[in-house]
């Protein structure tokens, strides 16, 4: 992999995980967002600009993040399957675990703080109604570290988990029936079909990765077909009229269906036009080395964000109260908040303790 190439997936991947704070910063009714969520406490400026961000111009980010980590995950030199298993039980399952006692043990804190519990209610994080850390059984403790963690973001690292460990008959798959695969993958992706841990949101993506390194194509050379600025634009079209879709009329049977086939048709656009429009931006220029400096951080972001990010938000809005001006500032501020909360810690332990922090981060950001 070529220097260009290898800083070019570490600048993306640091501003995918910006994209995926502001999608937890929406900070409206309804807090967690899905391709066909409705607005149904009124129409305003801010509350569009919200939707169109966080259910938008960042939904990008998961499908480059999946097609990102097959990249890299593809075995370029054979190697034994136990070798692999071991690998990613460091770099994956341990840091799962880590970061999920770390943010029950943040909010183990927070619930000794009347303002904070107030605010960590309001946020909704808790699936066993609103009782307190230190009144869970067992059972629920185990089950809140190891199935739902309370980061609930980590879905995703148990996500690649399963992929990563599936992936020699992934492969396998791919160098037979790859155009039936895609098929398969391609419907599970659209309608999020999942099977126990086996999640359809990624494996198109994931198995996409895989494939591109396993036919040896050349991923910044942009196809024939391909231009940026007519994709740009149709791409922001695209995402102005699902966002004014999920302003009404609700009664319309056709609207959650249009919603869902234009926020598919807009993360595929988006993930291409990010892409390459890094490419078209930098004109085969290296990045800056303060940016270069900041992708370290990537991981501890992803790990730290919720529920910091949520206490944050919470706690503003309870503190300055909701206003339409105040839930605007509310989500820039608590996402610039958490993000450089995050780095610092991340720097701290850098440079302090980077056996740590090689730990926690699966060995990322250490070079």
């Amino acid at each position: 992999m070529s220097t260009y190439l290898s800083h070019k997936i570490k600048i993306l991947s640091l501003l995918a995980m910006v994209m995926v704070v502001l999608i937890h910063a929406y900070n409206y009714t309804q807090r967690y967002l899905e391709p066909t969520s409705l607005v149904t406490d009124g129409a305003s400026v801010n509350r569009y600009l919200q939707l169109l961000l966080s259910n938008g111009l960042t939904r990008w980010a998961i499908p480059l993040f999946f097609l990102i980590s097959g990249y890299l995950n593809y075995p370029t030199q054979p190697r034994p399957y136990g070798q692999l298993v071991r690998k990613r039980m460091r770099t994956l399952l341990l840091p799962y675990l880590l970061w999920s006692a770390i943010g029950l043990s943040l909010y183990w804190l927070v619930q000794h703080d009347n303002f904070l519990w107030l605010a960590t209610q309001k946020a909704a994080l808790e699936p066993f109604d609103t009782i307190k850390i230190q009144d869970y059984s067992g059972g629920k403790l185990l089950i809140r570290w190891l199935l739902l963690p309370l980061p609930f973001q980590l879905w995703f690292l148990r996500c690649l988990l399963v992929y990563s460990l599936l992936m020699p008959l992934l492969l396998r798959g791919l160098r037979r029936f790859a155009p039936f695969l895609w098929v398969v993958f391609g419907i599970l992706w659209f309608f999020n079909i999942g099977f126990f841990f086996v999640e359809g949101e990624g494996l198109l993506f994931f198995s996409l990765g895989l494939w591109l390194r396993l036919r040896e194509v050349t991923v910044q050379q942009p196809p024939k077909w391909f231009r940026l600025e007519w994709f740009t634009v149709g791409w922001l079209i695209l995402l102005l009229l699902k966002t004014a879709i999920a302003f009404g009329p609700y009664e319309e049977h056709w609207r959650p269906v249009a919603e869902l086939l234009l926020y598919r048709i807009a993360q595929v656009l988006g993930v291409l036009v990010i892409w390459f429009g890094y490419d078209a931006l930098l004109r085969g220029r290296l990045p800056a080395a303060n940016w270069l400096r900041l992708t370290a951080f990537t991981f501890i972001i992803y790990g730290f964000h919720v529920p910091l990010l949520h206490i944050l938000t919470e706690a503003s809005l309870l503190f300055w109260g909701e206003q339409e001006i105040t839930l605007w500032w509310v989500y820039l501020g608590s996402s610039v908040g958490a993000i450089s909360i995050c780095v610092g810690i991340g720097a701290l332990l850098k440079t302090l303790a980077p056996a740590a922090f090689g730990v926690l981060t699966g060995g990322r950001g250490l070079g």
